[in-house]
This record gives structure tokens, sequence and C-alpha cells, in this order.
């Protein structure tokens, strides 16, 4: 056939060819987002017409960074103001799972005890402290969320991630997730959102199942995700992985620093008096000279010991060069350091941080998550974020004082018995454990009961304090029934459930103190009619006259005509001498019930006063 017998199609004709497969694709978008098929990969979302005005970070983000693994992390349901409020200052926390609190509940973690300072030092501010941390993900996740974090109205990020940076979720040698380079990477997880390719990877995901070999393991999460994947020191996945930190953290930076948000880093840490992480996997050597150091410990060597770390080639604890990443960026981006490797550093002997402040390879125990919020705290007063805000006397001790109340022994259990799965399984023990079947963790109290519940999926972590609240308030030991549902109202200050169950709970033991603690905690989020009023009668009964007048003022703007709350501001009035109001009151009183008992005779009692003081 010559060229000139080739049939020539019209334009119309081309542009049909092209649009067709366009409209199955959205035709296909529709029909699966219709049908419910696969996640809204939305960063923020609302959960519950009841929190109609928070927004939460999506529970369902992690699905998709972990696309393969059986174990998908969980977030952390803070929840913040959709509309932010004037006398609001927001912190989002961005990390992995030191930021997350790991081993502890959220309530340890350093973001909340963070805000629980803040709250003490500066009473009148409203901090919205979000924890966005989620175990074993990396710079990937965060580079991916920065813009819709930023959207949010943040008065501060802080930052402390990098030691997810090759098993994390799409590490260059994670086991369970694909790294495809940055740029492939972050145009997959563009590509996410839409349903059509969440569908295509569920129909891979069914064939590869059909076919693969692989059994489902009870496995931790650190286990499943390192696999039998080595990097060696300076390999050519090594310094991939390096590069991947810097440009994502640089990007992060970036972001923050044309957003005019201030944006605080940590430096990394890690225990170095561990032993080498790839001990299972063939460092014999390393393992060796590891024992030497220990052995003659009243010569050690911080650098020997750093050395150490830098050649474990199953790298769950960061590379050094990360921390010279975020050293060296500073005053080009703008941001403040947070210089965790060197407090402990200073707080560790010989300058070799341990299990001092280490409860495993990476993660702070409570003291040290503690010190992370010292020196964040620090930094906000030095940096004068908060302008113009009066600070009250910092008490050192006030922390530890109050801590019953947002931290419990079921959390000290909980905590005690993640790290003794997380140990029991590889690479502190051999891969062949099976973590949950072997280990044999001692039950002595109805705590440590309550936590190994939460542990192996059988209770939620709410419900196990509510239901330990509820075995302190049948033994009637009311003050830890208090500190079990003031740790709910803590950690979860918007919702009502835990104030509501309290009040009707201490109202019927007559355990005032303590119901009115609990009113204004409540009052302070949600200022409702009913709690103005039990505020006001309690005060009222206790003789606090300028408390009882400031709530039955609240209550009577709401209900002018309950002629016993007149009755009340009259004698709280009476009570301060200020005869006028008093008289006024007495007045309403009457004219709402003019038989209403004894208010006649005040209003007599004190118009005959009020006559003679003229």
């Amino acid at each position: 056939m010559t060229r000139k017998e080739i049939k020539k199609y019209p334009v119309w004709f081309n542009f049909v060819l092209f649009i067709i497969p366009v409209f199955i694709i959205i035709a296909l978008e529709v029909i699966l987002i219709l049908s419910n098929f696969g996640n809204d990969y939305s960063t923020f979302v609302k959960i519950s017409d009841q929190f109609e005005n928070y927004k939460f970070f999506n529970p369902k983000l992690p699905e998709k960074y972990f696309g393969n693994s059986s174990i998908t992390p969980a977030v952390i349901p803070d929840g913040f103001k959709v509309t932010k409020d004037k006398n609001t200052f927001r912190i989002f926390a961005l990390g992995g799972s030191t930021t997350a609190g790991f081993p502890y509940p959220p309530n340890g973690s350093f973001p909340r005890l963070l805000k629980n300072k803040l709250n003490r030092e500066y009473p009148d501010i409203n901090f919205e402290v979000i924890n966005l941390g989620i175990s074993a993900v990396n710079s990937i996740t965060i580079r991916d969320i920065i813009d819709d974090v930023l959207l949010e109205k943040p008065d501060l990020i802080i930052f402390y991630a990098g030691h997810n940076e090759y098993y994390g979720a799409m590490g260059l040698a994670s086991n369970a997730t694909n790294n495809y380079g940055i740029d492939i990477t972050s145009f997959i997880l563009k590509l996410k959102k839409f349903r059509t390719f969440q569908f295509v990877e569920y129909l891979i995901g069914e064939v590869y199942s059909i076919f693969s070999t692989e059994k489902s393991e009870n496995k931790t999460l650190m286990s499943q995700m390192a696999g039998e994947n080595l990097v060696e020191l300076n390999s050519e996945i090594y310094i991939k992985g390096i590069n991947q930190f810097k440009s994502n953290f640089e990007t992060i930076a970036k972001k923050c620093q044309n957003a005019k948000v201030p944006f605080f880093v940590g430096t990394l840490s890690s225990n170095l008096l561990i032993e080498p992480l790839c001990k299972f996997s063939g460092c014999d050597s390393l393992v060796g000279q590891y024992q030497l150091l220990i052995n003659n410990y009243d010569i050690l060597s911080k650098k020997d010991f750093y050395d150490i770390k830098e050649k474990d080639a199953l790298r769950f604890r960061a590379p050094e060069q990360f921390n010279s990443i975020i050293r060296s960026n500073s005053s080009a981006y703008k941001y403040e350091i947070f210089d965790i490797q060197q407090e402990f550093e200073s707080r560790s002997k010989y300058g070799i941080i341990g299990d001092n402040l280490m409860l495993d390879h990476l993660h702070p125990n409570f003291e040290g998550n503690n010190i992370i919020s010292d020196l964040i705290l620090n930094l906000i007063r030095n940096q004068k974020i908060l302008v113009n805000v009066e600070r009250k006397n910092d008490q050192k001790n006030k922390l530890f004082e109050d801590f019953n109340n947002y931290y419990s022994p079921l959390d000290y259990a909980f905590a005690n018995q993640r790290i003794a799965y997380l140990k029991n399984d590889f690479p502190f023990k051999q891969k062949e454990v099976n973590q949950k079947s072997k280990i044999n963790y001692i039950i002595n109290s109805v705590e440590d009961s309550l936590a190994n519940e939460i542990i192996q999926g059988n209770v939620s972590w709410e419900n196990a304090h509510f239901q330990l609240a509820e075995i302190y308030f049948q033994r009637k030991d009311y003050q830890k029934y208090f500190d079990e549902i003031s740790v709910l109202i803590k950690d979860k200050p918007f919702d009502k459930f835990p104030y509501v169950e309290a009040i009707k709970k201490l109202e019927k033991i007559k355990k005032t103190e303590l119901l009115k603690i609990i009113l204004i905690k409540y009052y302070n989020v949600y200022p409702e009619l009913f709690v103005k009023q039990k505020l006001a009668d309690i005060y009222f009964s206790e003789k606090n006259y300028n408390n009882a007048i400031k709530f039955y003022k609240e209550v009577v703007s709401e209900v002018p005509n309950d002629a016993r709350i007149y009755f009340n501001l009259s004698a709280s009035y009476f009570a301060q001498k200020d005869l006028q109001n008093s008289l006024s009151n007495i007045q309403k009183c009457l004219k709402i019930n003019p038989t209403y008992p004894n208010a006649q005779k005040i209003y007599n009692g004190l118009k005959d006063i009020y006559s003679s003081k003229k």
C-alpha cells in the first residue's frame, strides 16, 4: 500500500479514541467511590458527627504507605478545631514511633508532655498539640503530608525522624514495601488518592497472594519491615538512604520556611550500649569489638561506640550523617534545633547514651521523653514565639505532682509489655521466635491483665481505662477512679462521654471536690447550661460567692425565668454587701414566683436596710 492509499481519519475520530479510555477511567473512579471501594487518603478527616467541629489525623492514612504489610500502625486521634480559635496556639509534631510515644500510649509521648507543660506555664492560651507520629514511617511520609499540615495554620511544626529511613514504609531496604526512588515514589503516592489506582493495586495483590508461598507470621512491625535486608556502611543503598533523607528533609524545611512557620528539628539519638542489632545476621566481628569495649568499661570511648553503631548493617539506628544534615542546614532554612543527642550525652556516663535514657535501641524512656519536651519548651521560651503572653512561674516538680491525672499504672503496664514483646522478636531474638506465643509476661495485677488485653487486641486503650475506672469505683477507691477518668479527659478533651459519666457517678456519691474539678474541665471545653448550673450551686454551697455570681449570671442569660437562681444571686450579693444588686435580684425572683419561700420576707428586710442606708 502506498502512502497515498493510507486512510486518513478526521480529527474528531482521533479525539473520540482518546476520550473513550479517559471516560472509562472517570466512570470507574466514580463507581468505585460510590461503592465505597478503597480509602480516602486525605491527611485530615472528620471521623464522627459527634465531633463535627474537629478534624483528626486520618486513621486510614497509614495504609497508603504500608500497602503489602499485614501490620499497619495506627495514628493518634488528636483532634483540632476545623476553625482555629483566636486564642489557640497550634503545634504539629511529625515523626515516627518515638514521636508517637512508643512503647508508651500517646499520653507518655514527648508531644503530650510538652502540651501539659505549656498548659501549666501559659494557662491563658489554648494549646493544640497534634501528634502526627506513626510507627515505621520515614521522611517519605512526612514529605507527602507536609503541604496538608501547612494548610491547617500551624504556629509551630516539630520534626523528629530519621531512624526509619531504610526499613520504614517505602524505605530503601524495607521488606514490606517498595521504594522506586524519590521522584517515582512521590508520583505513586499522588496516584494513590485515586480509587482506580487502588483497585489496580488490589488486583495485583490478589494475584500475588495466589502464587506467593509466604506465610502470615505473628511478628512485630519492626521485624516484619526489616526482613533480612542489611545495609552495609557506604554501600550503594546506604548512600541512597543518605541522599533520600537529605532531599526530603530539605524539601520539608524549605516548605516550612516559605510558609513562615517556625520549624523545630530534633537531632537523632541512639542507644550505644546495646549489642549490634546485626548479631543474628552474621556480624560476629562487630559483636566481638562491642564485647571488648563493654569489658573495658573504665576506658570507654564514645567514638568507638559510635563507630560500632555506624557499622551495624541492620540499620535501625540512623547514620550520624543524618545529624550532620540537620545541623548544617539550620541557617539556610531558618529552623531551630533541639539537640537531643547532645543533651542525652551530657546526662550519660562518659557521654555514652545507654539504658539510662533508652528503653531499647532507639526509643527514649519516660525520662528521655520528658527531657525532649523540656528542650522544645525552652526553645519556645527563648525564641519568644508566644509574644505578649504572660508566663506563670515554672514549678519544676509540678509535672510529676500532676502526673496521675494523665498517666496511670495501666499505662506503665502497657508500655512494659510492649517493650517485652518487641525484645522477644528479631533482631533482639532469632527469627524463629514467635513473639506473642513464646513470651511469658507475669500478670501481677488487674492493671497488668488489662494491659495484656490491649496488647492482644481484645480491648481498646480507652475501654481498658474505663474498665479500670469502674473497678476502682466499685472498690470505693474514688481518687483512683478520678485519676483514670482524668487520663481519658486529658487524652481527648473534646470527647463528652468521660465527663458525663464521671459527673453522674461523682454526683451520686457526693464527692463534691472531685466533681467540681471535672465540671470545670468540661466547662472549659463545652460551657453548657447544666455545667454552669452545677458549678454555680457548688460555689454557692461553699460560700464562694464571687464564682457563684459568675456562673449564676451566665445561667440567667440563658434561663431568665428561674426564680431559684435569682434568689441565690440575691443571697450571694448580700454576702458581698452589695445591697443594690441583692435587692434587684430578689425582686426578679418575686416577679417570677411571688410565693417563692422566704423571698418576700427577705425582700422586705432588704428594702428596709436599703432605705435606712440612703
